[in-house]
């Protein structure tokens, strides 16, 4: 299959990272296009090499392989981008290679993966034939999640950091920042966030990060701050200076009784008696109104795809670096998935997953017609 390349790109030549600090606002007119299904990797039974347990991550490496993380049984699965099985790295255990909970994946423009081992406080470091290389140790709060990579070698992540707030209870922030293959110091911090933290029996209830960010080809990073009543998005260059701001008009959206049901659960970090740090399932506050932004995407172009977060059909608002609008897209045959459906550009391609499937996870390859 080809890589992804939008039509509206090849007509709008967009620009590289913009210079434009102020809000933009799009007021021409766009084309809408849509995204179709055309393959899936996965099978209910059968072949072992294509049933999962959990999808925590799905990516494309520069070389188009799919690789696809399995946080319940702790393994990265490759696969040609046409869905034929190649390798599986990974596994649970304290071996260099192994990880205690695996939550994101990295494949890297210079054809290394990397791998947040987030309650193994490392990020593990694959080289291009998918051996073990190294592993960056000593991170202080939590391994960086949902990390991706930047042209420049380097990556980005959310940074999770607590402390006590002088009543017994914690605080917490999250903080997007940039680190190297080499040191868990950053290297760049761009957009923060509180979070919020209550304590239970088992452990804490760390809710999920209130924010989305997506790094481009060509090194900006963008980030958003996930509201219901504002869609905003921050522009960064590698250094983490400002260069564009992005803000559209919107009126909260009411969620569904259906749809509270559903994001009533979540999971949290618990601690057992041997100090290890298990995943546990609890109850969750959910809030009664969806996000302006759903979550952040970059294509190969450099352009920005922030998904809606009020919409049913999966939907996307694409911007070029300078903040103008080129187009819009939808995916209506990921409709019946609800917004629990995840999706990813990397390297030229679109996938999705299910986090919640209600038949057996699968990974989506998706073209636009």
């Amino acid at each position: 299959m080809k890589p992804f390349i939008p039509v509206a790109v090849i007509i709008l030549m967009a620009v590289g990272c913009g210079e434009n600090s102020e809000p933009v606002e799009s007021s021409l007119p766009v084309s809408t296009f849509t995204l179709a299904v055309v393959d899936t990797i996965g099978v209910l039974q059968g072949d072992e090499n294509q049933m999962f347990g959990d999808i925590a991550d799905v990516s494309c490496s520069i070389d188009s392989s799919v690789m696809v993380l399995d946080k319940l049984n702790t393994t990265i699965s490759v696969f040609t981008y046409q869905g034929e099985f190649v390798k599986r790295i990974g596994g649970a255990g304290e071996a260099p290679w192994e990880f205690a909970w695996a939550t994101s994946i990295a494949p890297m423009y210079d054809g290394t993966l990397l791998v947040s081992d987030y309650a193994g406080l490392r990020v593990v470091v694959f080289d291009d034939t998918l051996g073990y290389s190294h592993s960056v140790n000593g991170f202080t709060h939590t391994a960086p999640a949902g990390i991706q990579p930047l042209p420049d070698g380097t990556f980005i992540g959310r940074d999770s950091e607590l402390w006590p707030d002088g009543d017994g209870s914690l605080a917490g922030e999250n903080t997007v920042r940039r680190w190297s293959v080499d040191s868990p110091e950053p290297l760049s911090s761009y957009l923060s966030s509180p979070m919020n933290i209550r304590m239970i029996d088992d452990g804490l209830d760390v809710k999920p990060a209130a924010m989305a960010f997506a790094a481009s080809p060509d090194g900006c990073i963008y980030c958003a701050v996930l509201s219901d009543s504002l869609f905003q998005v921050f522009g960064y260059d590698t250094e983490g200076n400002p260069t564009v701001e992005i803000g559209e008009p919107w009126e909260r959206v009411a969620k569904t009784p259906e749809e509270m049901e559903a994001e009533g659960t979540a999971t949290a970090l618990s601690t057992d008696e041997s100090g290890t740090r298990i995943p546990i399932t609890i109850e969750i506050e959910v809030q009664p109104f969806h996000n302006a932004v759903k979550n952040l995407l970059c294509d190969d172009r450099g352009n920005l795809w922030v998904r809606m977060g009020s919409e049913t059909v999966p939907t996307f608002r694409i911007y070029d670096p300078a903040g103008e609008l080129l187009f819009t897209a939808e995916c209506p045959d990921l409709e019946h998935s609800g917004r629990q459906i995840r999706f990813k550009i990397a390297h030229g391609f679109i996938m999705a997953w299910d986090t919640e499937p209600e038949d057996y996870p699968k990974v989506y390859i998706i073209e636009m017609e």
